[in-house]
């Protein structure tokens, strides 16, 4: 089952959402990147707890780290900063088997999320020049 697959199967199975950074890109993208999954975030995580204090979001509940590596249960956490920040955080996140990380470096990896940001016409495009047709 390919990390695609798998984020559908436990956002199916009604695992929490979750954003991980209040920076630029986690301000950009904490509604877009759930809804390319039909889902909203339930929390917000980053790790500066003061950031985590300031967070005020209508149905989202902010989080501080040591909450979120503590969790029990099943959360997809989508971590919305930049290289090399992210795999620091994906492997600190790791510790907690109740937490399935995705990082923006996998989405921008996957096919459906390629198909999905860029429509049908530049995805067949790209599939194209992947496979080396044109």
């Amino acid at each position: 089952m390919d990390k695609y697959d798998k984020i559908i199967n436990w956002i199916y199975d009604g695992s929490k959402i979750c954003t991980y950074g209040w920076g630029y890109l986690g301000k950009k993208l904490y509604v877009e990147i759930p809804q390319m999954f039909g889902v909203k975030a339930d929390y917000i995580c980053d790790g500066d707890d003061k950031k985590v204090d300031e967070i005020s979001i209508d149905g989202i509940t902010p989080i501080h780290k040591d909450k979120l590596l503590n969790m029990k249960e099943r959360t997809v956490v989508f971590i919305l900063v930049d290289d090399p920040y992210d795999l620091q955080i994906e492997q600190s996140l790791k510790v907690n088997e109740y937490l399935l990380t995705v990082s923006l470096r996998e989405l921008a990896q996957m096919n459906q999320i390629i198909k999905a940001f860029y429509g049908d016409e530049i995805y067949d495009l790209y599939l194209n020049l992947k496979d080396g047709r044109e």
